[in-house]
Order: C-alpha cells, then structure tokens, then sequence
C-alpha cells in the first residue's frame, strides 16, 4: 500500500487515469482496483488499502506539460 519508486516496472506499476465530472483526475491501481493514488494535506502518501472513491485525497488537478 506504498507508493514508491522502482527502476522495473511490475504489474504493480499501472494505473488507471480516469478524468472526473468535476474535471480531476484520479489514478486507480490495476492490480488492486480498490486502491487509489492518493496525497494527504500534508504531502504524504495515503496508504492504498485507506483510500477509495469520493476521498479529496485521491482528487488530482490536470495540467498539461510546457515544452
């Protein structure tokens, strides 16, 4: 239920985005479809098994990448 940082992608690595009615988005693990990519207020990670939908946590604003 962490998130962290791996240099080989396993099946835990993929995650579903889905962009949201209030157009956020969220991030949906593959493997556990329970769990969601989610941040505390106070910038830490929110352990999977803890999250699930309708959380402000697991609410993400879009932005698109300057090049």
């Amino acid at each position: 239920g962490r998130l962290l940082a791996l240099k080989c992608a396993t099946e835990e690595c993929f995650f579903f985005e889905r962009l949201e009615s209030n157009n956020y988005n969220t991030y949906r693990s593959r493997k556990y479809s329970d769990w969601y990519v989610a941040l505390k207020r106070t910038g830490q990670y929110k352990p999977g098994p803890k999250t699930g939908p309708g959380q402000k946590a697991i609410l993400f604003l879009p932005m698109s990448a300057k090049s």
